[in-house]
C-alpha cells in the first residue's frame, strides 16, 4: 500500500508537469492554422418585382460567396481582385474572417460587389452590361491589406441570379429600374464594436414569403431548433398561421402577421418578448408589443447581443446574425432568401451588407441614395429575464460578441496561466500524497 502511495505520488508530480507543457504549448508556441477562403461563386443579379415580372436585367449588382475556415483566435481579411477585360479590380476589400471564437452562421460567406468597378474611359461596362465571366486572385490577409492583391489567376463563370426577394405587406418605395450600385465591402480599418451569432440556420422561402422566413431563423436560432427539419416545422407553422400574402388573396396585414409571431412565439417560451423599433412609423400597435422610434444602430448595439433581430428594407425583411463597424462604416450580417421559390438556390451563405446613414434615414446595401433600400423597422426577441437579467441563450441561441478590436477576446495569456494553475494543483496535490507516504513511514 506505502508503495502503491508512492507511485501515484510520482505519476502525480508527472501528469502535474506534462499539463503545465501542454498548456504553455497550446497557448502560443504551436503555429495556429491560419484562416483559409475556398469554393468561390460569383453570379451577377437579375431584379424582379414581387409580381414575378423582370424589372432589372443584368444588374450592376454583382455577388460572390465563398466558404471560409476562420484562424482559431485572430480575426483576418479576405480580399478579392478581378479582371473582366478592362484591368484588374478590387471588388472586395478586406472582409472580415471571423475568428473561432467569435464564429459564424454560416460557414459560406456571401457580399456584394459593385460590377461598374469594372468600366473604363471608354465606357466597357455601363449598366446593364452581360458579365459572362471574369479572373480573379484572392488573399487571406492576417491585417489590413492596404492594397488590391496580385497574382496569378482563376477563370470562373458569372451566373445570373434571379433576385426574387418580396414578401412585406409593409409599403415601401417601389422597385426602381435605375437600380444603382451595391456599397459592397470596401474598408481600409481594422474591425470593431464585433456582434455575432453563431448557427443561425438557413431557410428556404416560397416566393413573397420573407416574413416567414425571416421570423423562422430567429425563433429557430433562440430556441436552438437549428437543424433543417426543425427550421421547416417553424416556417411552415408559420406560413399556416399567416397565410398567404395579401397579393396571392391574403387577408392578414403585416402588422397582424408580426402578432401572429409574437403570439406563437410565446407559445414555445413563455413570457419572450417581441419589440419594434418603428424607424418609418409603419407598422400599427400590437397590444403587449412595445414599439420605439429609435437611432438604428444605436438600437442594435442594445439589442443584438442577446436577442434575435430582423431588419426590414425595400419590402424585404431579412435575418440580421450579426454586425461591426470599420473607420465609421457600419456593416450588417444577415441571412436571407434571395431567390425565393427556388430550394436549390437560395439562403446558402451568410451575407454581409454596409448600413448608411443618408439624411435622417438608414439605406441597406445600396452605394447610392435610393429610397428603396431604406429602412422601415427593426423587431427583436428575445427570452424571458430571471432576476432582472435576459436568459442566458443555449444551443443554437448562444452569441459570440466581441467588443472592441474585433481580433480576438482570447488572450494567448489565459492558457499560460491556465497551465500554471492545473500544474500547480497537480503537483500541490502529488506533494500532499508525498507527506501522506512520509508521516505513514514516520509512524511506522
Amino acid at each position: 500500500m506505502k508503495g502503491s502511495s508512492a507511485r501515484v505520488a510520482i505519476a502525480m508530480l508527472v501528469l502535474g508537469l506534462i499539463l503545465a507543457w501542454g498548456y504553455g504549448y497550446s497557448s502560443g508556441t504551436a503555429e495556429a492554422a491560419p484562416a483559409s477562403a475556398s469554393s468561390f461563386t460569383f453570379g451577377q443579379l437579375d431584379w424582379y418585382d414581387e409580381n414575378g415580372s423582370l424589372q432589372v436585367d443584368d444588374s450592376s449588382w454583382g455577388y460572390m460567396e465563398v466558404d471560409v475556415v476562420g484562424h482559431p483566435t485572430q480575426t483576418e481579411y479576405l480580399n478579392v481582385t478581378a479582371n473582366a477585360g478592362t484591368g484588374e479590380k478590387w471588388i472586395v476589400q478586406n472582409l472580415p474572417i471571423f475568428p473561432d471564437t467569435i464564429g459564424n452562421a454560416s460557414p459560406r460567406q456571401g457580399v456584394d460587389f459593385d460590377i461598374t468597378l469594372f468600366d473604363d474611359p471608354a465606357g466597357t461596362f455601363p449598366a446593364g452590361t452581360d458579365l459572362f465571366s471574369l479572373d480573379y486572385v484572392f488573399t487571406v490577409d492576417a491585417a489590413i491589406r492596404p492594397s488590391a492583391p496580385a497574382g496569378a489567376v482563376t477563370n470562373a463563370f458569372v451566373a445570373e441570379i434571379e433576385r426574387h426577394s418580396f414578401g412585406s405587406e409593409l409599403a415601401s418605395p417601389a422597385l426602381p429600374v435605375a437600380i444603382g450600385e451595391p456599397a459592397g465591402v470596401q474598408i481600409q480599418d481594422a474591425v470593431k464594436n464585433v456582434i455575432q451569432h453563431k448557427d443561425v440556420p438557413g431557410v428556404q422561402e416560397k416566393n413573397l414569403g420573407c416574413i416567414k422566413g425571416a421570423f423562422a431563423r430567429s425563433i429557430a436560432w433562440l430556441t436552438g431548433e437549428i437543424t433543417p427539419q426543425q427550421v421547416k416545422k417553424i416556417y411552415d407553422d408559420l406560413d399556416n398561421a399567416m397565410g398567404p400574402h395579401t397579393s396571392q388573396g391574403g387577408t392578414n396585414s403585416y402588422t397582424q402577421k408580426v402578432k401572429i409571431k409574437n403570439d406563437y412565439l410565446k407559445g414555445k417560451i413563455p413570457g419572450a418578448t417581441t419589440k419594434i423599433n418603428d424607424l418609418q412609423n409603419a407598422i400599427g400597435p400590437i397590444a403587449g408589443v412595445p414599439e420605439v422610434t429609435e437611432d438604428l444602430v444605436t438600437w442594435l448595439k442594445k439589442e443584438l447581443p442577446t436577442e434575435d433581430v430582423e431588419l426590414q428594407y425595400g419590402g424585404h425583411i431579412v435575418t440580421v446574425t450579426g454586425m461591426y463597424e470599420s473607420g465609421g462604416k457600419t456593416f450588417i450580417r444577415y441571412r436571407d432568401d434571395e431567390t425565393q421559390g427556388d430550394d436549390a438556390k437560395g439562403d446558402k451563405a451568410e451575407k454581409t451588407g454596409e448600413l448608411r446613414k443618408v439624411g435622417n434615414d438608414y439605406q441597406f446595401r445600396a452605394k447610392g441614395g435610393q429610397a428603396f433600400f431604406t429602412v422601415q423597422a427593426a423587431i427583436s426577441e428575445s427570452k424571458p429575464t430571471v432576476g432582472g437579467t435576459t436568459e442566458l441563450l443555449t444551443g443554437g441561441g448562444e452569441p459570440a460578441v466581441a467588443v472592441g478590436s474585433g481580433s480576438s477576446t482570447s488572450n494567448p495569456l489565459y492558457g499560460a496561466i491556465a497551465g500554471g494553475i492545473a500544474a500547480a494543483l497537480a503537483i500541490a496535490t502529488s506533494g500532499w500524497y508525498a507527506r501522506r507516504v512520509w508521516l505513514r513511514k514516520r509512524a511506522a
